[in-house]
């Protein structure tokens, strides 16, 4: 558990969010996953 902590794996609790932020960042996530990707111009 010591070697989680110093490594930032153990945060906490994850944050609540509530049905209109999850619809919303549902939402989100499917028009990224719709998208097409953009090439990689480097």
């Amino acid at each position: 558990m010591k070697v989680a902590a110093t490594k930032g794996h153990l945060r906490g609790q994850q944050p609540k969010v509530n049905r209109f932020q999850e619809a919303h960042l549902a939402a989100l996530w499917r028009s990224s996953r719709a998208s097409p990707k953009r090439p990689n111009l480097s």
